[in-house]
């Protein structure tokens, strides 16, 4: 087995061996891409979160690339350095921080 200590060298093996399995044509069709309907709603984040920069991970962002999950709840990524800024916003919007999470974060 590989030592990979550094996230960096263990990222690039990742892509590597995704890059080596996937095949061309393979993954969700344009006509599926253009047809799918979000059947489950979820809250317009943007309308929240203004002036910090995130993306949406996890089930939701799942929706752009295959079949719709069903899944109440929202995950975003934020810079480490933003926290301050994403927590004010998110408090102005009547948020309530409700504690750490045991992988790194806050709920």
């Amino acid at each position: 087995m590989l030592n990979l200590k550094l996230p960096e060298q263990r990222r690039k093996l990742y892509i590597e061996i995704a890059l080596r399995r996937c095949r061309p044509g393979s993954g969700s069709s344009r006509e599926f891409l253009k047809k799918r309907t979000w059947n489950h709603p979820v809250t317009n984040i943007k309308t929240i979160i203004q002036k910090t920069v995130f993306v949406v991970v996890g089930g939701v962002a799942t929706r752009l690339y295959m079949p719709e999950r069903m899944t109440d709840k929202l995950d975003i990524l934020v810079l480490a350095e933003e926290d301050a800024n994403l927590y004010r916003e998110l408090e102005q919007a009547g948020s309530i921080r409700t504690g750490e999470i045991s992988i790194g974060g806050s709920t």
